[in-house]
């Protein structure tokens, strides 16, 4: 059984849903079986902003038991799905992970989605792997880094970082650019989007999981 990421994206529906979220989303998530981490994340501080919720489960069969697959028949805070729109969810089978090393707040979400060009996935996630460690030991990395992939060579990375200047540092993104990224030669297309870490949910990770890479076929 792979972990997966589960990517929920979505914009507030209701005023102060994010205190929905720090206050009961969260909370309640991290205690569901399976659950290894759970984070969120907003584009700025209105309420009808871009919202991010992004977990990590120990398999996909943990984590359709405990939210389910999809919002047809929500069975995770159902009363809360109304609070949402323009609804995206993704789940991806994890390929690397670079878990927390420390319990410093992270206050920036990171995450860059797209299309790794065919043939080059399993050069990718070794570079972004090989990458975030050589940004870490130099002490400019993310506090943590999940890389994953789904069908058609499409791969979603979501890191957490504690400080811009660290992000701009180790991708070459800034806050006027943020559509730079390392290895991009690798890439087909991609995006990246930059959230601030919900206040008072901002600590990186629940139950941090150990670090994996999976190979994947050229």
């Amino acid at each position: 059984m792979e972990p997966v990421l589960r990517l929920f994206r979505f914009r507030s529906a209701a005023p102060g849903f994010d205190a929905k979220i720090r206050d009961v989303l969260i909370p309640d998530v991290v205690r569901l079986p399976g659950n290894l981490a759970a984070y969120a994340g907003r584009i700025g501080p209105d309420d009808d902003g871009l919202r991010l919720i992004a977990t990590v489960w120990e398999s996909r069969a943990a984590m359709a038991a405990s939210v389910g697959e999809g919002f047809d028949e929500p069975v995770f805070h159902p009363e809360l799905l109304p609070g949402s729109t323009d609804r995206d969810l993704d789940v991806l089978e994890m390929a690397c992970v670079l878990p927390p090393d420390r319990y410093a707040d992270a206050g920036i979400l990171r995450l860059v989605t797209g299309h790794v060009r065919p043939g080059d996935t399993k050069a990718y996630i070794e570079a972004a792997g090989a990458g975030a460690v050589a940004d870490r030991d130099a002490g400019v990395g993310p506090v943590a880094l999940y890389l994953a992939v789904g069908e058609g060579d499409r791969f979603a990375t979501l890191s957490l970082w504690d400080s811009w200047d660290h992000l701009e540092q180790a991708t070459g993104a800034d806050t006027q650019v943020v559509a730079r990224t390392r290895h991009d030669e690798l890439l087909d297309r991609w995006d990246a989007e930059h959230y601030e870490a919900i206040p008072g949910i901002a600590a990186p990770a629940v139950l941090p999981v150990e670090s994996i890479a999976r190979s994947v076929p050229a």
